[in-house]
């Protein structure tokens, strides 16, 4: 972030403090030209289906679409996820307080509610 913050915007903001919070609170939107300045960033675009799925359904719905419930634990459906699909259902759970834990050992992608 502070590669992006300092090539875009350092003259829009008085610190990096500040950019930072915007950036967390969602207050700023990246282009992917913006966030693919390092090889070490991993930027992804939206998938336009599960865009459509997350805006069109409520959330509740949303999840069924893409996980299923593991012990009472919401786990990924890589089933009904295809990897064009993952970051995009992974954003928005996590823009809906869903905390992600990998399991690198089974490989499975659980989430928290937080």
């Amino acid at each position: 972030m502070f590669i992006v913050f300092k090539k875009n915007y350092k003259h829009k903001f008085e610190s990096f403090k500040d950019f930072l919070r915007d950036a967390l609170l969602q207050k700023i939107s990246f282009t992917l030209k913006e966030v693919k300045v390092n090889p070490y960033v991993d930027s992804f675009a939206i998938n336009k289906i599960v865009e459509k799925k997350y805006n069109s359904v409520d959330f509740k719905e949303f999840k069924k679409s893409y996980c299923h419930d593991n012990l009472n634990t919401l786990c990924l459906d890589r089933k009904k996820t295809n990897p064009n699909e993952l970051e995009s259902v992974l954003y928005f759970l996590f823009i809906n307080n869903y905390q992600i834990r990998n399991d690198d050992v089974v490989g499975t992608i659980c989430f928290t509610d937080w």
